[in-house]
């Protein structure tokens, strides 16, 4: 339960750093809707990507990562 808490809070905090992007740079984000909704947008997929892989080892995406590296590699010698 308190891993939510911990999400919600990382979403108010994309959502507030999107709006402070759309003041501080309006160039980047021409309406203050747009930066909320785009730091909101941020935060909920990267909140998503954490629930998906949910159980999945950085362990093993670290080995499938360096296997596909060191096979590129041996390849092109």
């Amino acid at each position: 339960m308190s891993l939510w808490v911990v999400r919600s809070l990382f979403l108010g905090l994309c959502t507030t750093a999107g709006f402070a992007v759309s003041q501080v740079r309006p160039e980047l984000v021409e309406y203050q809707w747009a930066g909320l909704l785009i730091g909101f947008g941020f935060g909920w997929l990267m909140i998503a990507i954490d629930v998906m892989l949910k159980g999945f080892s950085l362990r093993a995406f670290s080995a499938i990562t360096f296997g596909l590296f060191g096979s590129a590699a041996s390849w092109r010698c």
